[in-house]
């Protein structure tokens, strides 16, 4: 009983400090893009160079056609380094992503096409 007592005096001396402080991790900013098309967003991550990367699903109404996409974002300013979609016939997603050692990101998701079922799909940026 004892040392958790001393545990919990270490933690609120040197842990709550830190809580207590004012910390602005990113300015406020709100990524909108007009388009006739359906975007849908499935993942997210902060890259080491000072971007925000989000994978997901574009659908155009028109064509009743899905195919993954991946966004690069200022994480500063939230503008739009690059817009890209991936795919072909059929249902393309994209669900997750990781960034590798190497720098480059590896996207997983799945693709769908002519109706025979899904399967994985890993796409290497």
């Amino acid at each position: 009983m004892a040392r958790r007592r001393k545990l919990t005096w270490i933690y609120f001396l040197f842990c709550l400090p830190v809580f207590g402080q004012d910390i602005s991790i990113i300015t406020n900013w709100d990524y909108e893009r007009k388009s006739d098309r359906f975007e849908k967003i499935n993942a997210t991550v902060a890259t080491t160079h000072g971007y925000i990367i989000a994978v997901g699903e574009t659908t155009n109404p028109s064509l009743q056609d899905k195919d993954g996409l991946f966004i690069l974002l200022n994480a500063e300013n939230g503008q739009r380094e690059a817009w890209v979609e991936m795919g072909g016939i059929g249902e393309q997603s994209l669900n997750a992503i990781v960034q590798n050692p190497n720098g480059t990101f590896t996207a997983v998701g799945y693709h769908n096409r002519d109706g025979k079922g899904q399967d994985g799909w890993v796409v290497v940026l």
